[in-house]
């Protein structure tokens, strides 16, 4: 598994600083008896209970023991973006951002799959998805 938890980074100073690194590319995850492989890139969303989130990524579901706002902190903020308390999006994966009856805002997924948008998260879903996309406000 390629994951590095820590960087070096100089700081303006010339200090060494320990930082945390955010880029990993897989994530194993246990299935019955073994082991798999997840492709973060390959993740469409990631929904949070508790101290467990489920990896959606090609159709398929895959448990995972560890909180949203962990995992959260470990995956590019250029690429995920949390949309709701329980829910990560891939932006990659984001066909649509559009407003919906009862709702604020809510996304559509290339795999057809349409999660609501929190009021509180929908600021930062607009700025990181138009700064990706090149899109002017």
């Amino acid at each position: 598994m390629v994951e590095m938890l820590l960087t070096v980074k100089m700081s303006p100073q010339g200090r060494r600083v320990l930082t945390r690194a955010r880029d990993f590319e897989r994530i194993m995850v246990k299935a019955g008896e073994a082991i798999q492989f997840v492709e973060v890139a390959d993740i469409d969303w990631i929904e949070g209970a508790d101290y467990y989130v489920t990896l959606h990524a090609g159709g398929k579901q895959h448990l995972y023991r560890e909180s949203l706002k962990h995992l959260e902190e470990r995956l590019d903020p250029t690429q995920f973006v949390r949309i709701h308390v329980s829910a990560i999006v891939n932006l990659a994966k984001v066909t649509e951002i559009r407003h919906a009856f009862g709702r604020e805002y809510e996304v559509r997924l290339a795999s057809g799959r349409t999660l609501p948008v929190s009021r509180r998260r929908k600021k930062d879903l607009l700025e990181l998805g138009a700064s990706r996309f090149g899109l002017r406000g």
